[in-house]
């Protein structure tokens, strides 16, 4: 058996004892024997797998049989040798005999395409060909084994494909995911995910919302409403590298679509808060943005000092926690919190980094804030960031200025 791919859904099927052409409707076709039956099926009428091309094979191939849908059928020559066929039924094809061999019988039963018309399950021989035709959905009736295989394989390479930072093949996998399994409430999460890394912030919050609508509990309910305002405050600041630390520097100005964007922000936190008081994520960065507003910062200390309570060992949140006590003129309170978010971290964040240089210089620590400020920017921290802070230290105010 041979079989050669045409073009689009278009295949050539060559058997000892006959030739088999699925939905031709363009390309060029192998060199065909021509002493050989040709057997040519078209699963529907769509432009993209019929095409009035079929009619003149009749005149090149003398034993031409066609196998049609029905409507297709209808559009035939009368001259043709055409078998119409539905969906769900069984047909027998007995085929001349080639030369040098006896006559052949084909065994075809239709299935239901799922899109339209009908896909073939041909036999002839021991040889067996599955034709699905427009194969527009990829989930079939089939043992639930194989779709919890087929979504763990999904599940699998939506992750790695994530972790490898290719938004372009997630947003493959996860379509097909999608069109296999569309109440997967993780599925339309992984589309978010993806819309938000390619910064299509707009459809990220599509996809989010439409996965509300597949959320079984308040836990997930709230954990997409976390996302959403996360969405929200990344629409805020697009365009805009390191917004958050500029406004905290006071080198940048919140416009009004940032405030207006924030405030869907802080809404859709307050959603979630109302699913999950406990949910840490929309805690944290709740405060943390109150924080660089300068905005609510008793409401901030509260919601930083839960997530605290709840997980007391997460540098970020910490982090979090002692910039609203900072913020609020708590510094010695600030320096003891960071100091130990610092050493969980084991200075890897930059962030941190910078952060604790700006606490200690507020103490008047000025040396050792000069030290973290460096190292911070040996982790990668913005020089443009790190330069106001080096000058300020290089001349200071009488007293360290406390923000």
């Amino acid at each position: 058996m041979r079989v050669t791919h045409i073009y689009h859904s278009g295949f050539a099927v060559e058997l000892p004892a006959c030739t088999l052409l699925f939905d031709w409707y363009t390309g060029e076709l192998p060199q065909l024997r021509r002493d050989l039956p040709l057997v040519v099926f078209v699963s529907h009428e769509h432009s993209d797998h019929y095409g009035r091309c079929i009619w003149p094979l009749r005149e090149q191939f003398p034993n031409t049989h066609y196998v049609l849908d029905k409507d297709v059928a209808a559009d035939a020559p009368a001259d043709a040798r055409v078998t119409a066929v539905e969906p769900h039924a069984s047909y027998e094809l007995r085929l001349p005999a080639a030369p040098g061999a006896s006559p052949t019988t084909l065994s075809i039963q239709t299935l239901e395409s799922n899109d339209e018309g009908v896909a073939f399950l041909v036999r002839a021989g021991e040889t067996s060909i599955y034709f699905s035709g427009d194969l527009n959905s990829w989930q079939w009736r089939r043992p639930a084994d194989q779709n919890a295989a087929s979504e763990k394989f999904f599940r699998t390479v939506i992750d790695i494909e994530s972790y490898l930072q290719r938004p372009d093949s997630v947003d493959k996998y996860v379509h097909a995911a999608l069109a296999l399994f569309p109440d997967r409430v993780d599925f339309h999460m992984s589309k978010g995910h993806v819309m938000s890394y390619s910064k299509q912030y707009d459809k990220a919050l599509d996809a989010y919302r439409e996965s509300l609508d597949y959320a079984a509990t308040d836990s997930l309910r709230s954990v997409i409403w976390g996302m959403i305002g996360d969405t929200w405050h990344q629409k805020g600041i697009e365009g805009h590298e390191d917004w958050d630390e500029r406004m905290d520097l006071g080198i940048a100005e919140p416009d009004a679509a940032f405030r207006k964007y924030m405030k869907q922000c802080y809404k859709a936190y307050d959603r979630s808060l109302r699913y999950d008081p406990d949910n840490t994520m929309a805690l944290n960065n709740y405060a943390y943005f109150l924080s660089i507003e300068g905005r609510d910062l008793e409401r901030a200390l509260s919601m930083a000092s839960r997530v605290t309570a709840l997980e007391d060992d997460n540098p970020t949140y910490l982090d979090t926690y002692a910039w609203v006590l900072y913020k609020l003129g708590r510094t010695d309170e600030a320096k003891k919190i960071l100091q130990r978010a610092v050493v969980l971290d084991g200075q890897r964040s930059p962030a941190l980094l910078a952060h604790y240089g700006d606490i200690l210089y507020a103490l008047g620590e000025r040396f050792m804030a000069e030290i973290y400020w460096r190292q911070a920017l040996e982790k990668g921290y913005s020089a443009e960031l790190i330069e106001p802070r080096m000058q300020q230290a290089a001349n200071p105010e009488p007293e360290a200025k406390k923000r």
